[in-house]
C-alpha cells in the first residue's frame, strides 16, 4: 500500500538482540532522516523481543532459504501492533545487510553498530515509501561505499536525487 501525502507512517522496530542497542539511536535516526521528506510524519516505536521468543525464532531466520523468511514473518506476525512498517532486527544468516519484503516488513541484519543498522533500516524504509536507488554517494538510498562508511558514524540523509524521486512518487 502506497503512503499518501500527509499521512502518518508508523514504524515499529523489533529487536531480537540482547538489549545492547540504545532505542533512542533508532528512534532519533529514523525520525530525523524520514522527516526530511516533504509531507511525511513518522512515528517510531522500538521494542526488544523477549529472550525466550527470540531464541525460538532464531532457527527460522535464514535469508538463504525464502521459505524460512516467510515462515519467520508468519510466526512473528502476532507481535506486530498494526503499524505501517515493521523492522525486524536480528542476526540473519545472510550476505545482505537488509531487505524490504514489499509488504510492510523489513529485515535488517544486526551488525553490532546501532547507527549502521538504523541507517540500513532507513534505506529499506525508503523502498517501502516507493523510493528507488540513487547514484549520489551520500544518500540513504545509495549503495555507494561512501554511504556505507559514513553509515557507521552518523545518520545518512536523503540527497536532492531522493527528494526529486519522492516528489515524483507523491504526484503519481
Amino acid at each position: 500500500e502506497t503512503i499518501r501525502k500527509g499521512e502518518q507512517v508508523e514504524v515499529a522496530v523489533y529487536d531480537f538482540g540482547n538489549g545492547d542497542y540504545d532505542p533512542d539511536v533508532f528512534k532519533d535516526t529514523i525520525t530525523s532522516v524520514q522527516q526530511e521528506l516533504e509531507d511525511v510524519d513518522v512515528a517510531v516505536s522500538y521494542s526488544t523481543v523477549p529472550e525466550n521468543l527470540a531464541a525460538e525464532q532464531k532457527e527460522r531466520i535464514n535469508f538463504q532459504e525464502p521459505d524460512k523468511m516467510d515462515e519467520f514473518l508468519d510466526t512473528v506476525e502476532d507481535l506486530t501492533k498494526d503499524e505501517d512498517i515493521a523492522v525486524w532486527l536480528a542476526e540473519f544468516d545472510t550476505e545482505f545487510n537488509g531487505v524490504s519484503m514489499s509488504r510492510g516488513d523489513i529485515l535488517v541484519d544486526r551488525s553490532g553498530s546501532p547507527m549502521y543498522d538504523a541507517n540500513m533500516a532507513n534505506h529499506e524504509i525508503g523502498h517501502e515509501l516507493g523510493l528507488e536507488h540513487t547514484t549520489y554517494a551520500y544518500d540513504t538510498m545509495s549503495y555507494a561505499p561512501t554511504r556505507e562508511a559514513v553509515a557507521y558514524l552518523r545518520p545518512v540523509p536523503y540527497s536532492f536525487e531522493s527528494h526529486q524521486n519522492w516528489e515524483q512518487t507523491l504526484s503519481n
